[in-house]
């Protein structure tokens, strides 16, 4: 973060991340724990930068790993409720969905 993300001084932050973890094998709570660091680093260097997390999207190509990734949200969602008020959290998981629940490839 101080390296790459701390010179470009930016005005907000908006983080997506987790799905290629998800997808190489890491559990949800892996990447629940790795957001759980991030926030207080952010915070360490921009105490009052808003700060966004997109939630993980449904794929076409990694159906497989659609629960993994619904829980991954879940997880993030409470944490942002219960530890990280000042994060807005962006649901994009419904929208990327057909009727049928599966992801649209159109997307």
């Amino acid at each position: 973060f101080k390296r790459i993300i701390y010179p470009l001084e930016p005005s907000i932050l908006v983080i997506y991340a987790g799905e290629n973890d998800i997808a190489d094998g890491q559990p949800a709570i892996v990447v629940q724990s790795i957001f759980r660091q991030l926030i207080p680093t952010i915070r360490h260097f921009y105490p009052n930068m808003p700060i966004a997390y997109i939630s993980l999207k449904p794929s076409p190509s990694r159906v497989s790993k659609m629960g993994q990734m619904n829980d991954t949200n879940n997880r993030i969602r409470n944490d942002i409720v219960l530890l990280f008020r000042e994060v807005t959290f962006i649901d994009i998981w419904p929208d990327m969905l057909l009727p049928n629940g599966q992801p649209n490839p159109d997307l």
